[in-house]
C-alpha cells in the first residue's frame, strides 16, 4: 500500500500563521500547556498506584529511583519535541521515515514499535485504570456494588469520555486537565505536610535513607522499579503523545516550514525554549506529586504492612488517610485520588486516539486534509479505544497487577524510543540542531536508563 501525499498535514493543528515566540517569562508561561496535559495522564496509574505501591512494598529506600527515572527522562522529552516542532512532523512520520531499516507497507519498524507499545500499554494500563475507577467509586457508593453496578460505572465513564473529548479541541482537554491536577495535587500534598506530628511522620533519617542509591532488598522491588520507568515522569507512551499535544497547541505550526534565515532561526529557539520550560514545569509539578505519593505509601502502609491489591484497591489506598486523620478523610482520598485516575483516563484516551488517526493517515487507510476530517477521525478511534479498555478490564481484572506489567513493558520498550529520538536529534534541521551538551547528556540518559533497566531484569530472572 503506497503511502498517502500530505501536502498540508497542518490543517488539523487549526493554527494558520507563523508566530513570534514569547519574549518575555510572563508571556512564556501563558503559553504553556501541552506539559500540563501530561502531567495529568501521568500522575493516575504511575504516582496514585504504582509509585504508593512501591512505596508500600519497599519503604523509603528506593526514593531515588523515583528522582532519577523524572530527571533523566527530562532529555529525550525535549529533543523528541525540538525534532517534531523543528520539522513539523509528527512522531509517527519522523520514525516511519527518518529511523534507518527495514520497513512493511513503506514505514520503518519504528512506526511498527511505537504502534505496539500503544496497544500493550493500553491494553494492561488502561483496563487497569478502569478497574481503578469503578474500585473508588464502589467504595464511595457501596449500594452500587455488584454485576449491575460495575456496569453502570463502565458506561459512565465510556460515555462521559467521550463526550468530553468528541470536539477534538485542544483548549477543551488543556483546561479540564489543569482542574483535574489542581484538585488532586493540593489534596496529596497538604496529606504530606500534615504527617507530621503523627505516629507516622517522617524523619530526615527516612528521607536520607532513600537518597543512598540503595536497591530494595526484596526481589519484588526490582519488578516494581523496573516499571516505575515505563509509568512514572515522561514514560515512554506520553513522550510520544507529548509531541502531538505540542504540535496542537501550535508550537510547530508558528515556527514555520524550515528555512536557512534568521527569522526561522529566531522562531524555532524561541518556540524550543518555550517547549522546554513546558517540559520542565510539568516534570517538576510531576516530580512533586510523584515523591508525595511515594513518601505517604511508605510512610503509611509500608508502617501498616499494607499493600493495594485487588478490587479493593480504593479501600487500602485510604488508609494513607484514614490513619491519619480518621475514617472521615477516606472520602477527601477518594474524591482526591479518582481525579487523578480520571485525568490519566481522559488524556491518555485523547492521546491515544490521535496517534492512531495519524497512523491511518500515513497508512492511506484515511485521507485527513481539513479540521472535520481530523475530528471524525479521531471520534471514530475515541470509540474504540473505549471499548478496547473495556475488553482489557474483563480479561485481567487485576488493577494492580495491570498497571504493574504497563510499567515493564514501556521500559522494555524505552531503550527503542531513546534510540529513535536520537536519530531524530542528529536529523534536526540546520540551526536548530542540538548543542554538544546536549546531545552528550542526550546519550548519557538513554544509556543510562537502559542500563538500569537491564540491570533490574537481571535481577528479576535471578543474575547475582
Amino acid at each position: 500500500m503506497a503511502k498517502a501525499e500530505r501536502p498540508s498535514r497542518e490543517r488539523y493543528e487549526a493554527i494558520e500563521e507563523v508566530k513570534a515566540p514569547p519574549a518575555t517569562w510572563g508571556a512564556r508561561l501563558k503559553a504553556l500547556g501541552p506539559g500540563i496535559i501530561m502531567s495529568g495522564s501521568v500522575v493516575g496509574s504511575g504516582e496514585l498506584i504504582a509509585t504508593a505501591n512501591f512505596g508500600a512494598k519497599v519503604g523509603f529506600v528506593a526514593m531515588w529511583v523515583i528522582i532519577a527515572w523524572i530527571v533523566l527522562k527530562l532529555f529525550v522529552a525535549m529533543e523528541l519535541a525540538r525534532h517534531v516542532i523543528t520539522t513539523q512532523k509528527t512522531v509517527l512520520e519522523a520514525w516511519g521515515e527518518d529511523v534507518p531499516g527495514p520497513t512493511w507497507l513503506r514505514q520503518g519498524w519504528m512506526f511498527w514499535i511505537t504502534l505496539l507499545l500503544i496497544v500493550l500499554v493500553a491494553f494492561t494500563a488502561l483496563g487497569g485504570i478502569l478497574g481503578s475507577q469503578i474500585s473508588f467509586m464502589l467504595a464511595m457508593i457501596p449500594g452500587s456494588s455488584g454485576v449491575a453496578g460495575e456496569v453502570t460505572w463502565i458506561v459512565v465513564f465510556t460515555v462521559v469520555t467521550f463526550l468530553l473529548l468528541a470536539s477534538g479541541v485542544y483548549e477543551h482537554v488543556e483546561k479540564a486537565t489543569v482542574a483535574m491536577v489542581a484538585i488532586f495535587s493540593f489534596t496529596i500534598v497538604v496529606a504530606v505536610l500534615l504527617l507530621s506530628g503523627t505516629r507516622f511522620a517522617i524523619t530526615a533519617g527516612d528521607i536520607g535513607s532513600g537518597l543512598t542509591f540503595q536497591m530494595p532488598a526484596v526481589k519484588e522491588g526490582y519488578l516494581l522499579a523496573l516499571s516505575l520507568g515505563g509509568l512514572i515522569g515522561f514514560a515512554p507512551a506520553e513522550l510520544i503523545f507529548y509531541s502531538y499535544w505540542c504540535k496542537e497547541k501550535g508550537y510547530a505550526a508558528w515556527t514555520g516550514p524550515y528555512e536557512d534565515t534568521p527569522a526561522w532561526r529566531a522562531r524555532a529557539h524561541g518556540w524550543i525554549r518555550t517547549m522546554q520550560a513546558d517540559v520542565l514545569l510539568s516534570s517538576a509539578i510531576t516530580g512533586l506529586i510523584t515523591i508525595a505519593f511515594y513518601l505517604l505509601g511508605a510512610a503509611v502502609l509500608n508502617r501498616l504492612g499494607q499493600a493495594p491489591a485487588g478490587m479493593a484497591l480504593a479501600k487500602t489506598l485510604a488508609q494513607q488517610y484514614t490513619e491519619l486523620f480518621g475514617a472521615w478523610a477516606a472520602w477527601l482520598y477518594w474524591v482526591g485520588g479518582l481525579f487523578a485516575l480520571y485525568s490519566t483516563y481522559f488524556v491518555w484516551t485523547g492521546s491515544a486516539s490521535r496517534l492512531f488517526a495519524d497512523a491511518c493517515d500515513l497508512l492511506g487507510i484515511a485521507r485527513i486534509r481539513s479540521a472535520a476530517d481530523w475530528q471524525r477521525w479521531l471520534r471514530i478511534w475515541l470509540v474504540g479505544l473505549l471499548l478496547f479498555y473495556i475488553v482489557a478490564y474483563y480479561l485481567i481484572r487485576e488493577p494492580v497487577l495491570s498497571i504493574t506489567l504497563a510499567g515493564v513493558v514501556g521500559t522494555l520498550l524505552y531503550p527503542f524510543v531513546c534510540l529513535a529520538t536520537i536519530v531524530g536529534a542528529y536529523k534536526t534541521p540546520g540551526a536548530a540542531k542540538p548543542a554538544v551538551g546536549t546531545l552528550v547528556m542526550l546519550w548519557l540518559s538513554s544509556l543510562t536508563m537502559t542500563a538500569f533497566a537491564v540491570y533490574n531484569l537481571l535481577k528479576i530472572v535471578g543474575v547475582a
